[in-house]
């Protein structure tokens, strides 16, 4: 984060380049963002900065291993994304007796083909709630699960919550995925 802005703007006008250094006033979600930056810094808190969210981490916690305990997210438009199931697109419905783990990445896969729709990408999830009809399966399916998550989301790691439920509204689904980004 730099303590000022610099914006390089390039006008080409009949095969000519012309090219301007201009300082920029820094909006003011940046300049707030900044101040619960420097806060959350002063009460002992390690905050990390990640793509368009910072995750945090309060001091002393061990980093969890595949999700954020927290993120925020500084200006921009909340998108919030229905839950996807694990069905390929334009099925009408989950394929019965598909995996898990398959079900895991063809709704992440939807989910991430309908933030890029709102005009955002990967980078700009900030949570996921998954939605699970079957914990054990879930438990036992962990290397599936992770595999598809690296398939589909690679390194990032949003906040997440994951739900057991006794049904979804697909009686051949195992996982439904809801999410929420932030796009600038």
């Amino acid at each position: 984060m730099a303590a000022f802005s610099i914006a390089f703007v390039a006008m080409v006008f009949f095969g000519l380049a012309m090219v301007a250094l201009a300082a920029q006033p820094k909006p003011a979600w940046q300049l707030e963002w900044e101040k619960t930056l420097e806060a959350a810094k002063k009460e002992g808190q390690v905050v990390v900065y990640i793509g368009g969210y910072e995750a945090v981490l309060p001091e002393g916690w061990a980093r969890p291993r595949g999700f954020s305990q927290a993120v925020k997210s500084a200006g921009g438009t909340t998108v919030r994304i229905s839950g996807q199931l694990g069905r390929a697109p334009g099925a009408a419905g989950v394929e019965a007796g598909a995996s898990l783990g398959t079900q895991w990445r063809l709704a992440l896969e939807n989910l991430i083909t309908v933030v890029r729709a709102a005009g955002g990408d990967i980078g700009n999830i900030v949570m996921l709630r998954a939605y699970v009809t079957d914990m054990a399966e879930f438990g036992a399916g962990g290397a599936a699960v992770g595999e598809a998550w690296g398939a589909t989301l690679g390194r990032h790691f949003p906040a997440m919550t994951l739900v057991g439920v006794t049904a979804l509204v697909d009686p051949n689904a195992r996982v439904e995925i809801e999410a929420e980004a932030v796009i600038a």
